[in-house]
């Protein structure tokens, strides 16, 4: 490690996933194992923290035939020892960017804003413009009317 006084952290995570029946939904859990310590001994002088992570999937309806999923994400860190919750934080915010990546590595938002301007065109050039009522005809019958000199002619009295 680069920090003096700070030891190297490892993690032993065992992730479990499953998918519904009508595969609707995918959960996987990221949780806490030994099962892996004797095969991959820790090293001497580094410390096993512990992380806690739920991911869930869930296929929505596709929009302009771009798949959509809707993605929620619960995630706990213990990174043990002697560290402060400002390294905890720092800790959270880089794992936040990276997620935030990958969100606007797989963004198909252009693709759907097209589908959905092609709609909006689709349905306004089915609109029937009647341009047959002239403008000039609504003052025309004004002509014998009485003028109005001010919005409020009783205020005077």
């Amino acid at each position: 490690m680069g920090l003096p006084g700070v030891r190297e952290r490892e993690f032993r995570l065992k992730l479990i996933w499953c998918k519904d029946v009508d595969s609707r939904y995918i959960i996987m859990c990221l949780s806490v194992t030994t099962e892996c310590d004797k095969t991959h001994p820790k090293k001497p002088t580094s410390i096993v923290a512990s992380a806690n992570s739920v991911w869930m999937f869930e296929k929505m309806p596709p929009i302009g035939g771009v798949p959509q999923t809707k993605v929620t994400l619960m995630s706990t860190v213990d990174l043990k020892g002697i560290l402060g919750a400002r390294a905890t934080k720092t800790v959270a915010v880089k794992f936040m960017k990276i997620i935030s990546t990958l969100r606007l590595k797989h963004d198909r938002s252009r693709d759907m804003n097209a589908y959905n301007r092609s709609q909006i065109v689709e349905k306004l050039s089915g609109l029937v413009v009647d341009s047959s009522n002239d403008f000039e005809k609504n003052f025309a019958d004004t002509l014998g009317m009485d003028q109005v000199y001010g919005a409020f002619p009783l205020f005077n009295t």
